[in-house]
């Protein structure tokens, strides 16, 4: 009798330490614990919903558990080597409007001891009007009022009297990518403006100039003496020095944001146009305008921010590129509309600027 007593004790025993290994199990593994949720933005595909997931989910338990509130048209893809669900929307995020993306647990045990994981999100335009540094890295960049980053040393950030050290934000790399750079000043009260290229100051002549550019005048930004005298002089940027005077000695790229269109010019002749298929979202983060240069070439360029493939891709500024349509490591091609600043062109015509272009030939975004 008191081994049979004894031996039913030994069973609950091993059923409540089975069960309480089974929560364990389920807690580590399979609850919303175990998953990450975050709003993103990246040049090439602008805003998304990104839920790293546990190896142990599925694809078909990542999509059955993944909803987002109020819904949004949009496309989601698995991307099995990450372990990582995306969800991209068609036409962007409404600024106006909190979204809600949630995770449920994959099973119905877990979802008995677990709660659903929710991130709360309201997408805006980056935070501007700020200082930054990256960990570890000596250069601080100021966020101007318009949205753009101007890299100085610590010398020209305590020139600016109202600057203290522990006001400066911390951001790593991929935030600070998403912030084009700043290469318009002028000197506090004055109203001459300079662009800034290689750490040297060039004069634009007058408005005509400037707007032949194709810049934008809420994108310069006022200097103190200090910085102004930090950079040292160039040449004057005049109407004759500009591309479209110097046509008849090389090639230069046009790009057209009001008439979304791609113009090629060598030796002072157009020798083709092709559509722009997509940029920026005006609303969070229009494409930039300005003068650049082609600055490195890739025929297939694989973002590590996005997780995408960028055919004949020309990088022109910073993160910055002008590319073909992205497309997903399993070849599906993104659907999204709008990019975070990248232009897009569809694969073929992109394949022609391509080859057009050289590392180093201008390029007008206007």
């Amino acid at each position: 009798m008191i081994g049979k007593v004894f031996n039913a004790e030994t069973v609950i025993l091993v059923i409540v330490s089975l069960a309480i290994g089974l929560v364990g199990f389920f807690s580590h593994y399979n609850t919303p614990s175990a998953t990450q949720i975050s709003y993103q933005q990246t040049p090439e595909m602008g805003e998304f919903v990104v839920v790293s997931f546990p190896p142990s989910t599925s694809e078909q338990e990542a999509l059955k558990s993944f909803s987002l509130s109020p819904a949004v048209d949009g496309e989601l893809q698995w991307l099995e080597k990450y372990h990582e669900l995306i969800f991209i929307p068609k036409e962007g995020f409404d600024p106006s409007i909190s979204y809600t993306a949630t995770v449920k647990p994959s099973s119905l045990f877990a979802q008995l001891i677990s709660d659903d994981n929710q991130n709360t999100f309201q997408p805006k335009k980056l935070p501007a009007k700020f200082n930054a540094q990256i960990p570890g890295d000596p250069v601080i960049y100021y966020i101007t009022e318009a949205g753009l980053k101007r890299p100085t040393t610590l010398e020209i950030f305590l020139s600016y009297t109202d600057n203290k050290e522990e006001d400066i934000r911390l951001l790593d790399r991929l935030d600070l990518d998403l912030y084009p750079d700043n290469n318009l000043v002028r000197l506090e009260q004055q109203p001459d403006v300079y662009q800034i290229k290689n750490n040297t100051k060039h004069l634009i002549q007058n408005a005509e100039t400037f707007n032949a550019l194709g810049f934008d005048w809420s994108t310069v930004a006022p200097v103190n003496q200090f910085e102004f005298d930090s950079y040292s002089n160039g040449e004057d940027i005049s109407l004759s020095a500009l591309p479209h005077q110097q046509a008849s000695q090389g090639k230069f790229i046009d790009i057209n944001l009001q008439s979304m269109e791609l113009t090629m010019w060598e030796s002072g002749q157009v020798v083709g146009k092709v559509p722009v298929a997509g940029t920026g979202n005006p609303k969070t983060s229009p494409t930039r305008k300005g003068f650049f240069t082609i600055l490195s070439k890739e025929e297939n360029h694989l973002s590590s921010l996005s997780r995408v493939w960028m055919p004949w891709s020309m990088r022109y500024s910073g993160d910055y590129y002008i590319h073909g349509w992205p497309y997903w490591p399993n070849g599906s091609k993104l659907t999204s509309k709008y990019s975070s600043g990248c232009v897009r062109l569809f694969d073929n015509d992109m394949e022609k600027v391509y080859q057009f272009g050289d590392v180093g030939t201008p390029v007008i975004v206007r």
